[in-house]
């Protein structure tokens, strides 16, 4: 196939981002992304690459990017985050039991912006031994 140089313009999808043209993205954000996002889109076999948008996160916020293997009918579409436009790290497909997980986190708790941190989320409570006395 033939290769070019992909500007970051290039990069963006159709969100809301194209028409802020980039005023959310440091210039050291959109120096790595013009870079990064033409390598990972090589190194997965992308048929396209889009820079998703930001999330806000309380100490440090999130940069998401989307690789297309297909044509838009056919998608097979994944997901990248990182938090400096260069770094890039795949977002896994979660299994039944992390979005079980997932959806009892308060929706009012906001991202912290620290990759590292994990939520807790309460442990379902055991089921109730059979023959034992109920409460009214």
């Amino acid at each position: 196939g033939q290769s070019h140089a992909m500007d970051v313009s290039d990069c963006i999808g159709e969100t809301g981002a194209l028409a802020m043209g980039y005023a959310f993205l440091s210039g050291e954000a959109k120096a790595a992304i013009k870079v990064s996002l033409p390598v990972l889109q090589r190194e997965y076999g992308f048929k396209k690459m889009h820079f998703w948008g930001k999330i806000k996160g309380m100490a440090g916020d999130y940069l998401v990017a989307q690789g297309i293997t297909h044509s838009v009918k056919d998608a097979s579409k994944q997901f990248f985050w990182c938090t400096d436009g260069a770094s890039w790290a795949q977002m896994l497909e979660p299994d039944a039991a992390s979005r079980e997980a997932c959806a009892k986190i308060n929706p009012a708790a906001l991202l912290t912006g620290d990759p590292a941190f994990q939520y807790t989320v309460p442990r379902s409570a055991p089921p109730a031994e059979e023959g034992g006395e109920e409460e009214e």
